[in-house]
């Protein structure tokens, strides 16, 4: 629409003019009348080379895109005077149609006109064939739309001829948290048996608030190649989607006081990591419950309160959340795992749990169930058990949510019902014996290491040294007759014993498998198992850890075998 020659002869008249405005900043275009979405030149003109930047050309972007700027310096010598200018060429196109106004224009102090451009609109057969060409489909999930709840937004741009340096506007909606569900596709379809070239975005929207939510146009903009006149140059090209307007609804009034939870599907399970039907006292299980949900992202999930089960220690982890997309949106779980410990044999009942949730579906209120469960613990005979049992609990097979509930006062006299802060004070007590005694350990070892190489022992020796060490330390922790100590100071000292090249051993029960005389691991299995169930009971009688300790000399009588010796050093000195 605007011809190719028009450009060059501005561009020259500039050159050839420049002389003649000495003091001016200089603005010239070249075409005063264009069509929509037509591109034209604005060169403007400062009077001297320079170094000192470009003007500022912010004002223009209010009616105008600025499609490509270029910066020249010229240099001429007329009857032997020197002259020179420096040019900014701008391409622009104009964002509406009507009277739009290129604006005075500001360079060191110079200043331009002001230009009055005129947008025109379209001819009507011209935007036919760009709306056969070009055209936006956009698809939302039904409603009714709820707030925080997932709507789905695909759009879809479907190109029929074939164009350079496309570009679609970020997509963002005011009030609502946008998510992506996938990267921007491009494949190929055919409509009425002609082909299009298809972009296809796709969004989860999540109302911040309820009543009116605006998902505004979006923009779409390349050039095509216009052969009408022969020359073959680029047309640009903007093609507009129709803004949406969308009515989002509250909390319905029937949805019970908890957290609001409008999904798709939301389910919750659990899992145990060994079989119920062995479970005794002092043995920690694991249990893991896991929230899935389909709509929902991570951070809407909710959290499971803590609840006290009468003799039953938990130690919960912190939870996990994850977080998916695919085509139906968002996919979120977050999971708990807890280890439970029973203190006392008999019956102990997990509650029910129930968490309400939104059918976007359906429009109705569902639950997500796991139903009350009642566990049988057994008697640990490693451990001295109170002389009566826990009584117990019955249980409803109805599936309903309603139990009984049980007083502590009820039991009898002599059951301990341990209070939570003591179990941490206890916990906490531990871990910072465990702590100095892991700090003595170190600087010790620290300085026998020193000694070695001031009297030039030899790694062999070094080696003892640090074994002797560790049984010492095992001798020390049987004395003071610390159940924690010993565990830690016999775990150690078998790991040295054996040789650094072989697996590190984490437990007791490790300590006794790696043993090859089946008949000290005969006399110290009862011993070290009683050890080991000693600190998950804490009802147990304490330690002997002078008997203990003449049972564990044996232990460092028997030399180990070749296989457990240590390697020779790959680079001997």
């Amino acid at each position: 629409m605007v011809s190719r020659y028009a450009y060059g002869w501005l561009l020259l008249c500039a050159l050839l003019s420049f002389p003649s405005h000495a003091n001016e900043l200089i603005a010239q275009v070249s075409h005063q009348s264009v069509y929509e979405q037509d591109q034209f030149q604005l060169i403007l003109t400062y009077p001297a080379a320079t170094s000192q930047g470009d003007p500022d050309f912010q004002a223009l972007e209010r009616d105008f895109v600025i499609v490509r700027r270029q910066r020249a310096s010229n240099t001429r010598i007329v009857q032997g005077q020197r002259e020179s200018n420096t040019q900014w060429q701008l391409t622009l196109s104009a964002k509406r149609t009507g009277e739009l106004e290129i604006p005075s224009l500001s360079f060191a102090g110079h200043r331009s006109q002001p230009i009055t451009i005129t947008s025109k609109p379209l001819p009507d057969h011209v935007r036919q064939q760009l709306e056969q060409d070009f055209f936006f489909h956009v698809e939302i999930s039904r409603p009714p739309y709820l707030v925080q709840g997932q709507l789905l937004y695909i759009e879809k741009l479907y190109t029929g001829r074939q164009h350079l340096q496309p570009s679609l506007t970020d997509f963002s909606v005011d009030n609502a948290r946008v998510q992506a569900l996938a990267e921007t596709r491009q494949y190929a379809t055919n409509i009425d048996h002609r082909r299009y070239h298809v972009y296809e975005r796709r969004y989860a929207i999540f109302p911040d608030r309820s009543g009116t939510l605006h998902i505004p146009s979006q923009t779409f903009q390349a050039q095509v190649i216009d052969n009408s006149s022969g020359w073959g140059r680029r047309q640009p090209i903007r093609i507009d989607s129709k803004a949406i307007d969308l009515t989002i609804d509250g909390i319905p009034h029937d949805y019970p006081s908890s957290a609001w939870l409008p999904a798709r599907e939301l389910t919750i399970s659990e899992q145990f990591s060994q079989d119920l039907t062995h479970w005794r006292v002092g043995e920690p299980l694991t249990r893991t419950i896991t929230i899935r949900a389909q709509g929902l992202s991570a951070n809407q999930l909710p959290t499971l309160a803590d609840t006290d089960i009468p003799h039953l220690r938990q130690y919960p982890d912190q939870p996990v959340f994850n977080e998916a997309v695919d085509e139906h949106g968002v996919v979120s779980d977050v999971t708990w795992a807890s280890a439970l410990v029973p203190s006392r044999e008999g019956t102990i009942e997990l509650p029910e749990i129930r968490i309400p949730w939104w059918d976007v579906q359906q429009q109705k209120v569902r639950y997500a169930r796991l139903p009350a469960r009642t566990l049988n613990v057994q008697a640990n005979h490693v451990i001295s058990q109170p002389t009566t049992p826990l009584p117990s609990t019955a249980m409803s097979t109805s599936g309903t949510s309603e139990h009984a509930d049980v007083s502590v006062n009820s039991y009898p006299d002599h059951v301990v019902v341990f209070d939570k802060r003591l179990v941490v004070a206890w916990l906490i007590v531990t871990l910072l014996l465990l702590g100095i005694i892991t700090y003595l350990f170190a600087t010790r070892r620290h300085q026998r290491s020193t000694a070695s190489s001031v009297y030039d022992k030899t790694p062999q020796d070094e080696a003892d040294t640090t074994e002797a060490a560790a049984w010492q330390q095992l001798q020390t922790a049987c004395r003071e007759h610390n159940a924690a100590s010993i565990r830690q100071s016999l775990i150690r000292w078998a790991n040295l014993y054996r040789g650094t090249q072989h697996t590190t051993l984490t437990s007791v029960q490790q300590v006794l498998q790696h043993l090859t005389n089946e008949s000290i691991r005969a006399q110290l299995s009862p011993e070290l198992n009683a050890l080991d169930a000693n600190l998950y009971a804490s009802d147990a009688p304490p330690i002997d850890g002078a008997s203990l300790w003449q049972s564990l000399q044996p232990l460092r009588q028997t030399k180990p075998s070749k296989k457990h010796e240590r390697l020779k050093p790959l680079y001997p000195a």
